[in-house]
């Protein structure tokens, strides 16, 4: 007998910035500037419900200003 396949409960950076449909750069920022919480295992890892309570807090917020390279922020 086959045992069923478990559901993950976290993303990868990776995976976390391709739900957000962004870069990982940008998820690191959120994660160090406290928008997003991660944990260390193994690599760094964000609870799926991490994501969908970030998508919720901040509906309708614009991050650009925020996720800005500090290049631009100067010009």
């Amino acid at each position: 007998m086959k045992e069923k396949e478990i559901e993950r409960q976290t993303y990868t950076v990776k995976q976390a910035a391709l739900a957000l449909q962004t870069s990982t750069d940008n998820v690191y920022k959120l994660i160090k500037l406290g928008y997003i919480q991660g944990l260390k295992l193994g690599s760094l890892k964000i609870p799926k419900f991490e994501v969908s309570r970030f998508l919720v807090d901040n509906l309708g917020r614009d991050f650009d200003d925020i996720l800005k390279p500090k290049e631009e922020m100067a010009v």
